[in-house]
């Protein structure tokens, strides 16, 4: 299992990527291998979980300036997200100078 952010065009979206034991990406999770998650801003995933039942949590950010959020999502095994377990957090506001 893999996970980061790929670009959507104009910003980025957490990413997860599962592999299989030859390192080949698992085409039976999500949508070809892969699941794309958009909190809304810039998204960036930075840290895997597992809990027993084989569910995977994500934490990592939202950055949308000048709100920088903690990120949390919980995905089943086969990639599909539980629509409420995603939760932009919000942690802190900058003020640039």
């Amino acid at each position: 299992m893999t996970g980061g952010f790929v670009s959507n065009g104009s910003s980025g979206d957490g990413a997860l990527t599962r592999h299989n034991a030859d390192g080949t990406v698992d085409r039976a999770f999500g949508a070809a291998g892969r699941v794309v998650t958009d909190f809304g801003g810039r998204n960036f995933g930075s840290a895997l979980a597992f809990q027993s039942d084989g569910k995977i949590i994500v934490a990592g950010s939202d950055d949308f300036p000048p709100y920088y959020d903690f990120a949390l999502a919980r995905y089943e095994p086969d990639g599909t997200r539980e629509d409420q377990a995603v939760r932009p957090m919000p942690t802190c506001q900058t003020n640039a100078h």
